[in-house]
């Protein structure tokens, strides 16, 4: 679990360290963002999804939802992804507990989520 939660650090890292980079453009992540996991993803990945959620939270000054289903997303969302629930076009993560992150546009069909940062977690 340690390994899992360590692959989320360099993505809190860059929210702050690039948040206002992102905000200059078309994507701002603040805390109307909503934090996409699949339910049936396991604990270990559930737990690291609610300690990234604490954290933004922290940052924020305002809790961040996180949502089990795409039509309770967000117009801007993170999705934690593993290589199996990620949208077309994001490239697969590889090598051991490996950390993509990539902007996508519309991704979920009908959802209310216009961008997302897809976090894709790669896992042997």
């Amino acid at each position: 679990m340690k390994n899992i939660l360590r692959a989320f650090l360099p993505f809190a890292v860059l929210l702050m360290g690039v948040a206002p980079l992102i905000a200059a453009g078309t994507l701002t992540i603040d805390s109307p963002t909503s934090l996409f996991i699949n339910p049936r993803e396991g604990g270990p990945i559930q737990k690291a999804a609610q300690d990234l959620a604490s954290d933004l939270q922290k940052v924020f000054g305002r809790p961040v939802q996180v949502v089990h289903d795409p039509s309770q997303a967000h117009a801007t969302s993170l999705w934690i992804s593993d290589p199996f629930d990620r949208p077309e076009g994001v490239a697969k993560p590889s090598g051991w507990e490996r950390l993509h992150i990539q902007a996508v546009n519309h991704p979920w069909p009908g959802s209310p989520a216009v961008r997302a940062v897809v976090l894709g977690v790669c896992r042997r």
